[in-house]
């Protein structure tokens, strides 16, 4: 199958969730459908987690998560956009670890 992209997580993210490296967790990503306040569609997809990132301010290490562009682009349907797309996503642990 296709090759599963890889995420790191703000470490308190990645605490709460319970998440280590070797992880699988799905990154859910509303999308405007419409034109109404309830016209939003959820995509999710799930990514491994590569590292845990401690910046040292409680604010990013709990609410954070970093992946590449180019998937961050394809998850929020912003082709060759990069703003904001931090700020629109949910995450959460699926409980599979993948074997090294």
């Amino acid at each position: 199958g296709p090759e599963v992209p890889g995420i790191v997580l703000g470490a308190e993210l990645a605490g709460g969730l319970r998440a280590l490296v070797g992880d699988l967790v799905a990154v859910h990503a509303p999308r405007k459908t419409g034109t109404g306040p309830t016209d939003y569609q959820t995509e999710s997809r799930e990514f491994l987690v590569v590292g845990i990132l401690e910046a040292g301010m409680y604010e990013f290490d709990a609410a954070f998560a970093y992946m590449d562009l180019r998937d961050a682009q394809a998850m929020f349907h912003r082709p060759g956009g990069a703003d904001r797309a931090r700020s629109h996503g949910r995450v959460r642990r699926l409980g599979a670890r993948v074997a090294a």
